[in-house]
């Protein structure tokens, strides 16, 4: 008996390792992300056109948007 007590906490041990690196790996594939500051960002946008007005849930709808840069 005692050989099947070792062998079921070895599993154990095992299986939990194995949760805990699939609860690990996302952060491994994180990305860090800084938003630019507002005074400093390249593009200056004129308007947004928005169809159909009212957008209606479940439909598509488009977005154009006018903008330019100062490059």
């Amino acid at each position: 008996m005692e050989r099947g007590a070792a062998q079921l906490k070895l599993k154990l041990t095992l299986w939990s390792f194995f949760a805990l690196s699939l609860l690990l790996l996302p952060s491994l594939e994180a990305t860090n992300v800084r938003y630019c500051d507002k005074k400093f960002y390249p593009v200056k946008v004129q308007g947004v056109d928005i169809s159909p007005d009212p957008v209606v849930s479940g439909n598509p709808a488009t977005f154009t948007i006018s903008a330019s840069s100062g490059n």
